[in-house]
């Protein structure tokens, strides 16, 4: 099997379909909301929808009420999706994609993070543009899988000389493509990096740390 190929294979582990409206202002933050309602509730059944909680605006619970609205803090989770987020950070993005294996996931985009990595790597359908976001090269492909595979998916808690001899080299080469921090770690996120190691990843550029979500505290 071939690099990419495996990166692939990676992907297809964590595979869900996407769609997504970028950030431009909380002004519109109600209609946004509705189109990415509508959009979904055309292919999919809402009885198992799932909301979890970003940086959100309006009033959650009368749509998806207490039951199917989440937070890092729930307990347990409730299943199903599709599954929405508002404004997600790392830690709600990293939950909600997780949650959305196998199914649908539907973000309103925050100014940080912008959730335009994620979105590459599953090719989100763009509400605003009516179409598939681009995905990345082969070259860089390959790169976010050394960030990935740097982190080892979650599988260890250390960040040791030989992971960073990987990850730093990597992280390098995708800003001098032009992918900011946002794109590289939400990329990242979509290939199955748990919030921790995007955490990780977020200290190897000065200037990337996130503000904290209201609605996961």
């Amino acid at each position: 099997m071939s690099v990419v190929a495996g990166r692939l294979q990676v992907m297809n582990e964590v595979a869900h379909s996407g769609v997504r409206i970028p950030f431009t202002g909380r002004r519109t933050a109600q209609v946004y909301e509705q189109m990415l309602l509508d959009h979904v509730s055309t292919s999919s059944s809402m009885k198992q929808a799932v909301l979890y909680l970003g940086q959100h605006g309006g009033d959650p619970y009368q749509r998806f009420g207490r039951a199917r609205t989440a937070t890092l803090r729930s307990d347990p989770l409730p299943a199903g999706g599709p599954v929405f987020t508002w404004y997600p950070d790392d830690r709600v993005l990293a939950s909600a994609i997780a949650r959305a294996r196998g199914t649908m996931l539907a973000i309103l985009s925050s100014d940080r993070p912008d959730a335009a990595g994620w979105a590459a790597a599953v090719r989100a359908h763009n509400l605003l543009t009516g179409e598939a976001t681009p995905g990345v090269d082969t070259e860089s492909v390959e790169l976010f899988g050394d960030l990935v595979e740097a982190g080892y998916r979650g599988g260890h808690d250390t960040r040791d000389g030989y992971i960073m001899s990987k990850a730093r080299p990597a992280m390098t080469e995708l800003l001098a493509r032009g992918h900011n921090t946002d794109f590289i770690v939400t990329y990242c996120l979509a290939m199955g990096l748990t919030d921790k190691h995007a955490r990780d990843l977020r200290t190897l550029h000065p200037g990337s740390t996130l503000r904290r979500s209201r609605g996961t505290v």
